[in-house]
């Protein structure tokens, strides 16, 4: 299609379709690492503000998380979203925050961004459990020990 216009300052509206879904502002994932895409929900305003209290002030910490045992706790991803940092994990006591460069800041959890989490996950309609266990490296079975369930949200 050609389109030939007049000299001239044009402005180009366009307009979106209600079929179009806007694209979520802050989604936060359970990291469980099942094997399946990790379950994500995307938050509303209030839950958005609520995350964005725990995050004022925090306390810097040495300590640094252990990811040695499953979950990994939760991953917030900020799209536009200016109260929220762009990528924050929390893990056991733990928010890191990545900075600009790469690099990842750690605090300690002492608002409760944690338990804030897992309460949203508990009453949306995912349903996660899952076991770890041991496997005995002679005889390549499973020991049955170190079995752990987690159950996360409705089921």
């Amino acid at each position: 299609m050609a389109l030939t216009l007049e000299p001239g300052v044009y402005t180009i509206h366009r307009e979106v379709p209600v079929t179009e879904t806007p694209t979520p502002l802050v989604l936060v994932a359970a990291q469980i690492y099942s094997g399946e895409g990790d379950p994500a929900i995307e938050l509303g305003e209030d839950e958005i503000e609520a995350v964005a209290k725990t995050l004022v002030n925090l306390k810097p910490t040495e300590r640094r998380p252990s990811f040695n045992s499953l979950p990994h706790g939760f991953r917030i991803e900020s799209r536009a979203e200016p109260r929220v940092p762009q990528v924050v994990r929390v893990h056991k006591g733990l928010i890191g925050i990545y900075t600009g460069d790469g690099a990842e800041t750690w605090y300690r959890d002492s608002k409760g961004l944690n338990r804030l989490l897992t309460r949203k996950f508990s009453r949306s309609e995912f349903a996660i459990e899952f076991k770890t266990s041991t496997t005995s490296v002679k005889s390549g079975k499973s020991t049955g020990k170190g079995l752990r369930r987690m159950r996360l949200g409705k089921g």
